[in-house]
């Protein structure tokens, strides 16, 4: 151990960055710093431990898709799990700096919620999970629930049915997009 004399001087503890895209790929392209690069960065500028989103990674051979499509949730459980090894992947043998992980929850299932009692383990670096509770279809298209009714508490369940079966080819992002689409447009000034 090493004793460092700071007598007149401001001692600041490492700042935290809750929310950070190592390496993460988004709509066809990849985050470009990853966790050597991103690191380096944080460090420079007083970072001393960061919290990266870790996304579900869907199966890439052809057996791994033919089990999820047999799964009840379509191997989201698994995706879950599968996304945190590759999230771990990427940091092994880059990280510079203390790091975490933030994973997120695309589907819900009973597979999916033990897959997030095993990561939230404390060997495992899982501190916390987002839940995407409305998402576009397929990159487009219509707004949906990412979760079913019956995995909704039940007053809410209730509610999506009964619009639902009003109208099922509206949600109510459809609506909100219809009535701002109308509304007159400005020209920015510069």
């Amino acid at each position: 151990m090493k004793t460092i004399d700071a007598s007149g001087k401001l001692v600041m503890p490492g700042g935290i960055d809750p929310h950070t895209h190592l390496a993460m790929p988004f709509m066809g392209h990849v985050a470009v710093d990853d966790f050597t690069s991103g690191h380096r960065a944080a460090l420079a500028g007083g970072t001393t431990w960061h919290i990266d989103f870790a996304l579900p990674a869907p199966p890439t051979t052809a057996a791994g898709r033919a089990a999820a499509a047999r799964a009840p949730d379509g191997g989201a459980g698994e995706a879950m799990r599968r996304g945190y090894r590759e999230w771990r992947d990427k940091a092994a043998g880059r990280a510079v700096m203390d790091y975490s992980f933030h994973m997120a929850v695309t589907a819900w299932s009973d597979d999916v919620s033990a897959a997030m009692g095993e990561l939230a383990a404390p060997d495992k670096g899982v501190n916390s999970f987002k839940f995407f509770m409305v998402r576009k279809e397929g990159g487009g298209g219509r707004w949906f629930l990412s979760f079913t009714p019956s995995a909704a508490p039940p007053r809410a369940a209730a509610a999506a049915r009964r619009r639902q079966k009003q109208n099922p080819q509206r949600t109510h992002n459809q609506t909100r997009r219809q009535k701002t689409q109308n509304r007159p447009t400005r020209t920015p000034s510069w």
